[in-house]
């Protein structure tokens, strides 16, 4: 299959949903589980703008095969709360769209397979309970996204992440020795245990307090918070 065309899209209410191509897979419509699995890979994944890819309580995973994976202004929505929620991996560059996983993980990169930059479609955003992944490249995630938690995450570049929300590390971000920029534009940023950052320079933008308790390690810090708590 090398698209996802009709009137209907696909949609069933039992059951998985796996659609694979050759070459390029084409996401022109929605696709809709109720409570199955969604999985979808091509040699590139392109998703059509306002389409919904709902895969209702089930995951969502994409493999791109080495491709580049554009998804436009469509969305990827699931109410799964587990830690394979939406995966996204094996890509050149990634520009998502909106990602509707508040309960569950999103996954972008698994094993460095993501080669190229990973950023955000204009008025796009990214709501989910977790983020972490594993890319080789910059991951830019600037628009007004909603992650409360930061799990493990490595890139080979530049990792800039803007939260609606307070942000809580985790797990170990490292980014090869390039920057860090971390904002919360309502609450707190901190990390403590398990939760460290390793890179150059590291800059954070809060509300009320950053506090970073963690086995950090940067080469320098700049930090802005604009009405309570510490830093």
């Amino acid at each position: 299959v090398g698209s996802v065309d009709g009137t209907n899209g696909i949609t069933t209410s039992a059951g998985d949903v796996t659609v694979s191509s050759d070459g390029l897979l084409s996401i022109n419509q929605d696709i809709a589980s109720t409570n199955g699995n969604v999985s979808l890979s091509g040699e590139g994944i392109a998703q059509a703008a306002s389409t919904n890819v709902n895969a209702g309580s089930g995951t969502i995973a994409i493999d791109a095969g080495a491709g580049a994976a554009q998804f436009n202004t469509g969305t990827l929505t699931t109410t799964n709360s587990g830690a394979s929620a939406v995966t996204i991996q094996n890509a050149t560059t990634v520009a998502l769209g909106n990602i509707n996983a508040s309960s569950g993980t999103l996954t972008l990169g698994v094993g460095a397979d993501i080669t190229g930059a990973v950023t955000q479609n204009a008025t796009t955003a990214i709501d989910v309970a977790i983020l972490t992944g594993s890319t080789a490249n910059s991951i830019n995630l600037s628009l007004s996204n909603s992650v409360p938690v930061l799990s493990a995450f490595t890139s080979n570049g530049a990792f800039t992440l803007n939260d609606v929300v307070s942000l809580s590390i985790t797990g170990a971000v490292s980014t090869g020795g390039n920057a860090i920029t971390l904002t919360s534009t309502t609450g707190s940023i901190t990390d403590s245990g398990a939760g460290a950052l390793s890179g150059s320079l590291l800059t954070t933008s809060s509300v009320t307090g950053t506090v970073l308790d963690g086995a950090n390690t940067v080469s320098s810090f700049n930090a802005t918070n604009t009405t309570s708590g510490n830093v």
